[in-house]
């Protein structure tokens, strides 16, 4: 619950080298945009942040994945690609050498 997600958001605002993130379910609530801004935060300030997203459970369109994915300190990879998410959605990258899949 509450103390759950606040250990998570303090891990992340203690995080030096590197965070790793697996999510089933994220979705762009309250709680998902808490989140995500702490891990943008955390890639500003020279953290490594992987995410690693089930499609099948999360609710973000792909233009928000992507620009997530454009930050040069953040990586995001989908695992069940949703086939209600547009090819080009899934596959465009403002880094041409990184692909989502």
């Amino acid at each position: 619950g509450q103390d759950a997600f606040a250990a998570r958001l303090a891990l992340t605002d203690a995080a030096q080298r590197s965070l790793d993130v697996q999510y089933f379910i994220w979705n762009q609530d309250l709680t998902g945009k808490f989140q995500v801004e702490r891990l943008l935060r955390a890639a500003d300030r020279g953290v490594r942040v992987r995410m690693l997203i089930d499609d099948l459970g999360t609710m973000v369109p792909g233009k928000t994945l992507l620009a997530l994915d454009s930050h040069p300190g953040v990586e995001v990879r989908i695992f069940n690609p949703a086939a209600l998410r547009s090819p080009s959605a899934m596959w465009a990258s403002a880094r041409p050498t990184k692909a989502i899949v």
